[in-house]
């Protein structure tokens, strides 16, 4: 009975483990990717893709070009093995396009930019984009942004993810979570940013195939990586423990019902 006892106590001790780490897990698998309307993900095929800033947007001295070079420059330094995009003045083979709309803006107030993205609607390959920003905001860029401005590196990072074929994420501290207020700053790519990218162009293969590579790679897309490994490695021990209180039991019941083994 006292044994019966102590495997429910260490059942319910991994049960509230495992709940806790489930718990966590939203996060760990924050990013979506777009669809077509017939279910395929959107991917891009043909690295790296050519951006072209079409028209400037206003405010600007080079129309914007430093801050969407910069753009560029973060997703190219932080995901996989390959450059994504490179910038582009010429006309052949631009598959992003950046526009300014300076009238006639119909995507509402909330809206500051929008990407639009033509694609296979069977196999979701992406055949051409086209990113929009408002020409009648004001936008800026540098160390710091006015509260009535918006920065445009911030969102030009977040429409290339867009572009890419990543939806908007579930992790409040990713590029590719939706809505950006006048005056903030995001410009820092979240790991679950990268491992979406990663898993659309599928450049990136995972570093380890063992279960601990896979604790640590879950881990990693929470916000509380350490917290996440201590948490799934207690569990197991706990069934590691669980199966050898198990074992040593019944060897020592075998022996003592047969005292000359």
């Amino acid at each position: 009975m006292a044994c019966r006892n102590a495997n429910v106590r260490y059942l319910g001790a991994l049960f509230v483990i495992m709940a806790a780490q489930v718990a966590v897990l939203p996060n760990a698998v924050a990013y979506e990717q777009t669809r077509t309307e017939f279910g395929a993900r959107l991917r891009l095929t043909s690295l790296p893709a050519r951006v072209r800033l079409d028209t400037p947007v206003p405010g600007f001295s080079d129309g914007g070009q430093a801050a969407l070079l910069r753009a560029i420059l973060a997703w190219n330094s932080r995901v996989c093995s390959s450059p994504m995009f490179v910038a582009t003045d010429e006309d052949d083979d631009v598959l992003i396009e950046i526009v300014t709309v300076l009238d006639g803006w119909k995507y509402g107030a909330v809206i500051a930019a929008h990407t639009k993205v033509n694609s296979d609607p069977y196999e979701g390959d992406i055949r051409h984009v086209v990113i929009e920003i408002d020409g009648q905001r004001k936008w800026a860029a540098g160390a710091e942004i006015a509260s009535d401005s918006l920065d445009l590196e911030s969102v030009l990072l977040h429409e290339l993810g867009h572009a890419l074929g990543l939806d908007h994420s579930r992790n409040s501290h990713a590029i590719m979570r939706a809505g950006i207020k006048p005056g903030q700053i995001r410009r820092n790519l979240h790991e679950d940013d990268l491992f979406g990218a990663c898993d659309i162009i599928k450049y990136s293969k995972p570093a380890s195939s063992s279960l601990f590579g896979q604790i640590i790679r879950t881990a990693n897309k929470t916000p509380w990586p350490l917290v996440s490994v201590l948490m799934l490695l207690t569990g197991l021990l706990i069934v590691v423990a669980i199966a050898t209180k198990r074992i040593f039991q019944r060897i020592s019941l075998r022996r003592i019902g047969n005292p000359f083994s």
